[in-house]
């Protein structure tokens, strides 16, 4: 049976490991991309499955989220960030219930409002989450009493990027040595462009002495419009110790010029 009701978002509750959450149900895709003018709409649909042998509830819920520095996700309300689009969502339900092995295809709507400027690319996050009853776990100490509430939840990324927005730009700012640990360098990177970047860094050592070089494992990452990346290299302990040039290199795709850092280091 679905259920359509209006539920918020909520926090100050401990979230569960996704892949406990995981055993529970099967959600595809993981990510909704639309390409939408002002004015226009699309529908898309996600499919849930209760895997279990029991009848479980789940809710859908929006929310805003960005990556850090290093990567990690980042949860706001809907409607915090600046760049989101959870506002322009609509759910078709926003509480399914399932029986053992029950599929159910769930349409998200994304209608960009007419008139409005759009110069960037937008994103937001829909949870599909256990149903959060008035049951609680409360634990007492002293004069703190402590209300816990479990959810376990699974996130399905949603991006809208104009088609009149193409442009990709960004910049090498930096590269430093860490300061916690002198074998490991620091690349910062930004998105200074209106799109969401899939980003590929590496780490050429020349010894200047020998000539010889050394690359180090390229990593990619994705970068959000105005996003800062801090990409951290760590230095194996088989390169000689000498004194390197250390190139430091961004290549974020198509035919985007290759943005790169060049410094001297000394490996002791």
């Amino acid at each position: 049976m679905i259920r359509k009701i209006f539920t918020g978002l909520l926090f100050g509750v401990c979230i569960m490991p996704a892949f406990l959450f995981a055993q529970q149900i099967n959600v595809n895709p993981s990510t909704l991309t639309f390409n939408l003018a002002p004015g226009t709409s699309e529908i898309k649909s996600i499919t849930v499955r209760n895997i279990t042998n029991k009848r479980y509830t789940f809710q859908l819920v929006m929310a805003d989220w960005y990556r850090d520095s290093l990567g990690n996700h980042v949860y706001l309300k809907p409607g915090d960030l600046k760049q989101s689009c959870a506002s322009w969502v609509t759910l078709g339900v926003n509480v399914v219930d399932l029986d053992p092995d029950q599929v159910v295809d769930i349409p998200v709507t994304l209608s960009i409002p007419a008139g409005i400027k759009e110069d960037t690319a937008t994103w937001a996050m829909l949870f599909i989450q256990n149903y959060l009853s008035d049951d609680t776990s409360v634990q007492s100490s002293g004069k703190i009493t402590t209300t816990i509430r479990e959810i376990f939840r699974v996130g399905i990324h949603i991006y809208q990027t104009p088609p009149s927005v193409t442009a990709k730009s960004a910049l090498a700012v930096s590269l430093t040595q860490d300061k916690k640990n002198a074998d490991t360098y620091v690349f910062e990177i930004k998105n200074t462009g209106p799109t969401m970047l899939d980003c590929y860094a590496n780490l050429e050592l020349t010894n200047i002495e020998s000539g010889q070089v050394f690359k180090l494992e390229v990593q990619d990452f994705p970068v959000f419009p105005e996003g800062k990346r801090l990409v951290e290299f760590k230095l194996p302990p088989t390169i000689p110790k000498g004194n390197y040039s250390a190139l430091a290199i961004l290549d974020y795709g198509d035919n985007s010029p290759l943005e790169a850092i060049e410094s001297t280091i000394v490996i002791k």
